[in-house]
């Protein structure tokens, strides 16, 4: 009987999320599912732009319909494009 070694690797990798604020106050950063620039919004400001409830929404980032980013903290941020393609008003 042989002698079988077992190696453990693992990983650990850090992700860093950049916010620009313009001078008008709003909030920039990279959406990667729109792999682009665009204007990040608040969960509040999420459910007011596409007029859907704070269950409803977290459920359709989940199944990729609205993009967001979960910060280190656990908060979202959300893709104020993709709401607005969803159906919100651009107020």
């Amino acid at each position: 009987m042989t002698n079988a070694k077992k190696i453990l690797i693992t990983r650990e990798s850090h992700e860093t999320f950049i916010l620009r604020i313009n001078s008008k106050n709003r909030a920039f950063g990279f959406c990667p599912q729109c792999d682009s620039e665009a204007e990040i919004v608040s969960l509040d400001e999420a459910v007011s732009i596409c007029g859907l409830r704070t269950t409803d929404l977290v459920g359709k980032v989940e199944d990729l319909t609205i993009h967001a980013i979960e910060t280190e903290g656990g908060h979202l941020l959300f893709c104020r494009e993709s709401l607005e393609e969803y159906g919100g008003t651009g107020k």
